[in-house]
C-alpha cells in the first residue's frame, strides 16, 4: 500500500492522483485499524482533497469516501464529524440527483441509522426517519419493509419523548404495513399492541390499554403452544389495570395466570436441564413430570 503511495505520489509530489487517492484512503483505514486513528483520518483527507480536485468537490463520486469517513469517526465515537461527513455525502447527492432520488434515500438511511441507533438522537431521528418514509413512499408506496422498519423507529422516538399518542399512531401504522405484509400471526404484531398497551397505560387510558393488552394476548396464545414470558407480561400488565379500577377479582384471576406461567417456565427449565443430564448420560429420557406441566399449561390457556 505505502509503495503504491511511493508510485503515485514520489517526493509528496502526486504524479498520479487516481493511485494516489486510492492508496492514502486505503491506508487511513488501515492505520485507523491498527490503533492510528489521527494519522488515518489525515491520510483518508487527504485521499478525498485529491478526489475533490479530480473530479470536482460535489461529484457523486465522492460520496462512499464521505459516507466511508463518516464511519471512521462514527468507530471513534467522534460523532459531530461523523455527522459532518454523512450530511456532505447528502449535500451532493441532492445537488447531483435530486430531492426525490434514490441516492438521498441511501443517505437519509444511513443518518437514520446513525442518529437513532448511536447517538440516540431522538427529536433529530424522527426528521429524518419521516423524510425516509416520504421518500420511499414516493418511489414504492407505503406497504414497504424498510417503511415498516421505520415506523416502528419513530414509535421509539415519539415514546422516549413521551409524546405517547405520536407514539401510538407510529406504532398503529407499523402495525397496518405489518398486516399487509405478514398477516396478523407474527410476532411484531402481536408486540406492537403490547407496546400500544403499554402507551394508553402511560396516558392513564385504562380501556384502550385493555382492548390492545388483550389484542396482543389473543395473537401470543395463537402463536405459541406453550406459554412463554411475554404471555406473563402480558397477564401481570392486564392485572395492574384492574387493580387500578379496584375491580380486585379480575386482578386476582389474571396475577394468578402470570404465576402460573412463570411456574410453567420454570418446571420446563428444570425439565430440559435433566433431559440434557440424561441424554449426556445416555440414559432414557422419558421423564415422569410432563402431565403436570401440560396441566400447568391448560390453566394457563
Amino acid at each position: 500500500m505505502r509503495k503504491a503511495l511511493e508510485f503515485a505520489k514520489p517526493n509528496g509530489h502526486v504524479k498520479h492522483p487516481k493511485i494516489a487517492a486510492t492508496s492514502l484512503k486505503f491506508l487511513g483505514i488501515f492505520l485507523n485499524q491498527m490503533g492510528h486513528p489521527e494519522e488515518g483520518i489525515e491520510h483518508f483527507q487527504e485521499g478525498i482533497q485529491i478526489e475533490a480536485t479530480i473530479y470536482g468537490e460535489t461529484s457523486s463520486l465522492l460520496v462512499p469516501s464521505w459516507n466511508n469517513l463518516g464511519m471512521i469517526y462514527q468507530s471513534l465515537d467522534q460523532v459531530h464529524h461523523a455527522l459532518g461527513c454523512f450530511m456532505k455525502a447528502l449535500d451532493i447527492n441532492k445537488l447531483n440527483d435530486g430531492e426525490k432520488s434514490h441516492s438521498v434515500l441511501t443517505s437519509y438511511n444511513e443518518i437514520v441509522t446513525f442518529l437513532f441507533t448511536d447517538l440516540k438522537a431522538y427529536e433529530s431521528s424522527i426528521e429524518f426517519i419521516l423524510k425516509a418514509i416520504e421518500l420511499q413512499t414516493f418511489f414504492d408506496g407505503e406497504i414497504h419493509e424498510m417503511n415498516k422498519s421505520r415506523f416502528l423507529m419513530l414509535g421509539e422516538c415519539y415514546k422516549n419523548l413521551s409524546e405517547y399518542q405520536k407514539a401510538i399512531d407510529a406504532y398503529l401504522k407499523c402495525a397496518d404495513i405489518t398486516k399487509a405484509m405478514d398477516g396478523e400471526r407474527s410476532n411484531l404484531y402481536e408486540e406492537l399492541f403490547y407496546l400500544i398497551g403499554l402507551l394508553y397505560i402511560e396516558k392513564d387510558e385504562n380501556q384502550n390499554a385493555l382492548n390492545a393488552l388483550f389484542k396482543s394476548l389473543k395473537l401470543h396464545l395463537s402463536l405459541h403452544e406453550n406459554p412463554v414470558s411475554q404471555a406473563a407480561r402480558l397477564y401481570d400488565r392486564i392485572a395492574d389495570i384492574f387493580m387500578k379500577l379496584k375491580d380486585y377479582k379480575t386482578a386476582n384471576k389474571y396475577y394468578l395466570k402470570a404465576r402460573t406461567v412463570y411456574r410453567f417456565l420454570a418446571r420446563e427449565d428444570r425439565r430440559l436441564s435433566q433431559l440434557a443430564r440424561l441424554m449426556t448420560l445416555k440414559m432414557d429420557p422419558s421423564l415422569p413430570f410432563l402431565d403436570s406441566i401440560q396441566k400447568d399449561r391448560d390453566d394457563v390457556i
